[in-house]
């Protein structure tokens, strides 16, 4: 299996932390078309911020095909609640 490329997807927008996450829909040609979908933190405090991505960053890959909605967040993150 290939290594990921370690990124910062923890961004602060107007004092909120957000998760990024980049979505690959498909490809034509030599595009490739993608969604970024941004999961809230709830949280002002930087540390608490990553403590929190870390959580996010266990389920990424099941994010990233489908197999977890959006609607099922509530019930992995207890952050959320």
């Amino acid at each position: 299996m290939a290594k990921r490329k370690k990124k910062n997807n923890i961004v602060c927008i107007k004092g909120n932390y957000y998760y990024r996450v980049r979505i690959f829909l498909y490809a034509v040609g030599k595009q490739i078309f993608q969604k970024e979908k941004k999961i809230r933190l709830f949280t002002k405090a930087k540390e608490e911020a990553i403590r929190r991505g870390k959580l996010i960053d266990k389920h990424i890959d099941n994010i990233k095909d489908g197999t977890i909605k959006e609607y099922q967040f509530k019930e992995l993150f207890p952050f959320m609640n």
